[in-house]
């Protein structure tokens, strides 16, 4: 045996002339191995102008002086090259990279594989191949951004962020079973609330629903400072409720605010408190308030469960019947203000047809009639004085 057994390095043999040539020939191969850098490894042919002492990884297609080297460390030793073949555990730090490179027995990688477990003051597994123990880890930026990128194989797979007590899974924040932003919750690791989602095509939010608009919310009530706002998606059940948060009679109003001349509103809806509290219409101005049917359709009025007025399609009211057969239809007893002879108005501002009921009438009290000029009996047809 004249090599020693790892670094190849020559004896110096018994009897040996020249001695000084073999014992400088393991120096040389020490300095080439030993605390290794090369400057590349993306050459396959040598520099053109080498320094002494420069060393390299050979590249696949070697050619020229590097011919049939690849993968063997090149290093450029009195004027001449040397290659010098690794063995499994040779490491070398590549300066052009500022990587260090392992070599596993067949070739150059990397220390660590993307298929190995490495674990920071943990033990990694199968399962967390990667796994830091630690108060905080910090990922930063090399001068400008820095993403982070959570890579899932199919719209059905999951890519996300879980959030865990005792190892027990409490929230989970990513793409969970499908494309669109998930926000989960669990209070046992084991049943899952999707509290809210982000639908990825439209950015319609959901919130324990389906983002089919803008923004969707089922299964509960919104509180905006003390007041409650639900909905119901149930056959039959309400449309919108908004309601008092706490217990006790209390006033209840809807605000409109539509100008500046009135600060606090403009209009309001409002149901008085108490059982038996009043609602109430208030608008503020001169505008008047309307009851608008867009429609060939009646507007009717209720009292007590029962339908009292109505005004059909064709502007006839009826008081006491759905059907009116003229402009006014009464139904029932009808009476008029009691007004004396002398606080009459001018028949002719009151306008012809107008009438009333006179209690101090000559000849007993009456009803009277405005024929445009003056005011007449309905009796005689006389002038009522």
């Amino acid at each position: 045996m004249d090599k020693t057994a790892n670094l190849a390095m020559p004896f110096i043999l018994p009897a040996q002339a020249q001695k000084h040539v073999t014992h400088n020939e393991a120096l040389e191969i020490l300095d080439a191995l030993v605390q290794c850098a090369v400057v590349d490894r993306s050459r396959s042919a040598p520099p053109e102008a080498p320094v002494e002492g420069e060393r390299y990884l050979v590249a696949p297609g070697a050619t020229g002086a590097w011919t049939g080297q690849e993968g063997a460390i090149a290093a450029f030793q009195a004027g001449d090259w040397a290659f010098l073949r690794p063995s499994a555990g040779f490491l070398v730090y590549v300066e052009a990279e500022a990587l260090v490179l392992l070599y596993d027995g067949s070739g150059w990688r990397a220390p660590v594989r993307a298929t190995d477990r490495l674990g920071v003051n943990a033990t990694a597994d199968d399962t967390n191949r990667l796994t830091v123990a630690a108060a905080a880890t910090l990922l930063t930026h090399a001068g400008a951004d820095h993403r982070l990128a959570v890579n899932k194989a199919a719209p059905a797979d999951t890519a996300s962020a879980v959030f865990q007590d005792a190892y027990s899974g409490r929230a989970e924040i990513g793409l969970c079973g499908s494309d669109s932003l998930a926000f989960k919750v669990s209070a046992d690791g084991a049943a899952w609330t999707e509290a809210l989602t982000i639908d990825n095509a439209t950015g319609n939010v959901g919130i324990n629903a389906a983002p089919d608009c803008r923004l969707r919310v089922e299964g509960g009530t919104v509180r905006f400072g003390w007041h409650l706002l639900a909905a119901t998606s149930s056959p039959g059940g309400a449309a919108m409720e908004v309601m008092y948060y706490g217990s006790g009679d209390r006033d209840a109003y809807f605000d409109f605010h539509a100008c500046d001349e009135y600060a606090d509103y403009s209009a309001r809806f409002i149901r008085e408190q108490s059982a038996n509290g009043r609602f109430t219409v208030d608008n503020r101005g001169g505008g008047g308030i309307s009851l608008i049917n867009r429609e060939a359709a009646p507007i009717s009025l209720y009292t007590d469960g029962q339908k009292r007025l109505t005004v059909t399609a064709s502007g006839a009211v009826g008081i006491g019947t759905e059907t009116p057969a003229t402009a006014l239809d009464v139904r029932g007893l009808m009476r008029m203000g009691s007004v004396a002879v002398s606080a009459l108005p001018g028949a002719g501002a009151a306008g012809a047809g107008a009438f009333a009921f006179v209690p101090d009438l000559a000849g007993g009290p009456g009803p009277v009639y405005s024929d445009g000029s003056v005011w007449r009996k309905m009796t005689d047809g006389s002038i009522a004085s």
